[in-house]
């Protein structure tokens, strides 16, 4: 089951006619881009960050800024959670009851620290989300890399996307500054997914707040 932890209590689900504005407040302050949207206490969709800015003319949430995506259900383990968000590409995951119901919802960066703290050690470092093809995969080599860069990989997982020919590779490694180990990858056509280390995630995420909310004049 869902550790009661994961679920955030910071994420408060927007309505449908609520503020574009306030929506992104939210998603800066807790380094998401995405929120739940309900109606009547049940789950409908998810609004995304980069769909609120190309509707321009719309300062409402309204249904046509909502997108469908499937909602973990209590009872599901972190590496459902995980592979969710992986698959659908989101930052924020609703979590329901049978009947619909919205519980509340797991953010990717409390998902992270999760992972971190229990499938890996203690020791600082960083994340990497790594997209590789099937027939390409080798965990030797994707140690190589990281040991020459004096890095240890303390933990990894595949997660299956829906294109059969990718594999999606997650790994904690011992390196606070990546940045060196995802030179190395990309010089061996690795494509890297995501990034999640001290201040990362929040600046690439600061970086298409902080243009919206320039448009918005806010």
């Amino acid at each position: 089951m869902i550790n009661n932890n994961l679920i955030s209590s910071q994420i408060i689900p927007l309505k449908l006619g609520g503020a574009k504005n306030t929506a992104l407040q939210y998603m800066q302050e807790n380094q998401i881009s995405h929120i739940p949207v309900v109606s009547q206490g049940k789950y409908i969709g998810l609004i995304n960050a980069n769909l609120l800015h190309e509707n321009k003319p719309e300062l409402e949430i309204t249904e046509r800024n909502i997108f469908s995506i499937a909602a973990a259900k209590p009872e599901d383990q972190f590496i459902r959670l995980w592979s969710m968000m992986l698959k659908n590409e989101i930052s924020c995951l609703p979590i329901v009851n049978l009947d619909n119901s919205y519980i509340g919802c797991v953010t990717k960066p409390d998902l992270i620290r999760y992972f971190c703290q229990n499938f890996s050690t203690q020791e600082p470092g960083s994340v990497l989300v790594l997209s590789i093809r099937r027939l390409d995969y080798s965990l030797v080599l994707l140690s190589q890399i990281v040991e020459e860069h004096n890095g240890i990989i303390l933990s990894s997982f595949i997660t299956e996307p829906s294109d059969e020919n990718e594999i999606l590779v997650t790994l904690r490694i011992n390196k606070e500054d990546p940045q060196a180990i995802i030179n190395h990858f990309y010089r061996h056509e690795i494509e890297i997914k995501s990034v999640f280390s001290d201040g990362v995630y929040v600046d690439l995420f600061k970086d298409r707040y902080d243009e919206f909310m320039h448009f918005l004049n806010v």
